[in-house]
């Protein structure tokens, strides 16, 4: 007979420190035998490394007496929040996939995702993204959203699971009952949302309706009050979690809560007495990502639970069964290797997509290039790193790569939320009245009011390139705006494709995927 300890741990999602087997890791899966394995860019250095930490991973499974293999999983969404950058097909997110008009792109790119995630070991991607962006003021979601419109949204998160599914690669629709009309970054405060049951099955909860009928596997739910259904975060909300989505929506598949260090419960109830919460509330799997003193805490303390009947043994073996069917239901290949012809289709694929995903914003009446040799360019470039704690990419760039082709007569100046870095205000006036044309670049203006304020000042013509986030179009009061591209993603290679094209930015045919003002 199992033991209590490694039923109980067999229900936990564990990060760690190191890119090795730390002790700490080893001690966990001898004890408690847990379950699964979250890994994060301060785990993965090279691609041959995280083959190398997935196969040690199984290997000490195997050792101290598994039953099944670990799974292993990463946010690999593509564009903004990916945990793997080296060594992999970089493709675009979710905004810019639903920007390609073409629902057949999203399960494409998240088969090839899968395929590249089975080479290096990893049987679990916490991916597709199924909340609506529908608050353009939204802190956490933004670009990793198909878009504000529930229907275009649900339709391409089901074009995602299809693409996990045909490679047997377990997926996680989140963040249920929706993140995306928050004003709050849930791993830093409780963000709360006031809309009824009726207002979130018109827009919220439509994509992960959509889900349940595709048999998704996992759903994770998020940290979000929903006061008007309960005044309890929906990661510890028997009310969302039983009554809503297993009882209402129906749905069968493991419930995996986001990670129960997040400030959002952290600093309320706290991860100890959260991990019980959240378990109690419906959730089968419960995140821990960081703290290992926090992880033995939680999985002692849900034993003890146990032990005292406050949990029933029945409730736990429901989980245990749940989770049961989710590895049956996947073949789970450790011998994947590969090959030169889907590499090479999969780096053909992510060219496409970023040409077609990508939204040029360029007037029909203009046909002329917008940039000439004979042009004196002013360059405005951000000096923002990762915006969100969820990302822990820290973005580098090559200028003389991106800007090889501009021409020598170019200044290049550089800013972030509190001004210019370069130079001083006045300077920077006195330079553009001897330049004749701007090529400013953006990341997230809703969290610069410096530029908001000073872009009315910039009255040359101006070729906009927004790096992340569209709503930078209506955020900024740009006199003399002749054009941009809107790129959805501050990255050196999509940069330079736009470089590479700046004679002719029409070669991005993406469309809108979300409503802005008129500008």
């Amino acid at each position: 007979m199992i033991e209590l300890s490694k039923k109980v741990g067999s229900l936990f999602v564990i990060g760690f420190e190191g890119t090795s087997v730390s002790p700490e890791l080893r001690q966990l899966m001898t004890d408690y035998h847990i379950g699964s394995v979250i890994l994060f860019s301060r785990n993965i250095t090279s691609a041959e490394q995280l083959k190398k930490l997935t196969t040690e991973i199984q290997a000490t499974a195997q050792e101290v007496g598994y039953e099944h293999p670990v799974l292993i999983c990463l946010d690999q969404e593509n564009g903004v929040i990916r945990r793997i950058t080296e060594d992999i097909t970089l493709f675009p997110g979710q905004m810019s996939q639903a920007a390609t008009n073409d629902p057949s792109i999203a399960r494409k790119i998240a088969e090839a995702t899968a395929i590249e995630l089975k080479n290096l070991g990893i049987n679990w991607n916490l991916a597709p993204v199924a909340d609506i962006n529908n608050n353009p003021e939204n802190p956490i979601i933004g670009v990793r959203s198909f878009g504000d419109q529930p229907e275009k949204v649900a339709q391409y998160v089901g074009e995602a699971l299809a693409g996990y599914q045909a490679q047997h690669m377990i997926s996680s629709v989140k963040h249920f009952p929706g993140h995306g009309d928050t004003m709050v970054d849930s791993h830093l405060a409780v963000p709360v949302i006031e809309k009824s049951l009726d207002e979130l099955k018109q827009m919220e909860l439509v994509p992960f309706e959509r889900a349940i009928t595709l048999n998704c596997d996992t759903i994770m739910i998020s940290h979000i009050i929903f006061s008007s259904l309960d005044s309890q975060p929906a990661s510890i909300s028997k009310l969302l979690i039983t009554d809503l989505l297993r009882d209402e929506l129906g749905y069968k598949g493991v419930v995996v809560s986001d990670c129960l260090e997040m400030d959002a419960i952290s600093q309320t109830v706290g991860v100890v007495e959260g991990s019980y919460q959240a378990f109690n509330a419906g959730a089968d799997l419960l995140m821990i990502s960081h703290t290992y003193e926090k992880q033995i805490a939680a999985m002692d303390h849900l034993i003890a639970k146990i032990k005292q009947g406050e949990i029933s043994e029945q409730r736990l073996e429901k989980s245990l069964e749940r989770m049961e069917q989710l590895i049956s239901k996947h073949s789970i290949d450790f011998d994947f290797e590969l090959s030169s012809f889907e590499k090479k289709e999969h780096e053909e694929l992510a060219e496409k997509a970023y040409q077609m995903g990508c939204v040029n914003m360029v007037p029909s009446s203009i046909t002329s290039p917008l940039i000439t040799e004979d042009d004196k360019i002013v360059v405005l470039f951000p000096d923002e790193k990762n915006l969100l704690r969820v990302e822990d990419i820290h973005n580098a760039y090559d200028f003389d790569k991106i800007f090889k082709e501009l021409t020598n007569d170019t200044t290049f100046v550089t800013y972030n939320h509190q001004g210019l870095i370069d130079c001083k205000h006045e300077e920077l006036l006195t330079t553009l009245g001897q330049n004749d044309k701007i090529m400013l670049f953006t990341v997230n203006v809703n969290m610069n009011d410096w530029l908001v304020n000073f872009s009315s000042q910039l009255i040359l013509p101006t070729v906009h390139f927004v790096m992340r986030n569209p709503y930078d179009l209506d955020k900024l009061s740009l006199p003399n705006r002749l054009a941009g591209v809107v790129m959805f993603e501050p990255t050196q290679a999509v940069i330079t494709q736009a470089m590479n094209h700046l004679d002719d930015l029409t070669y991005f045919t993406g469309e809108m995927p979300i409503r802005l003002q008129d500008n």
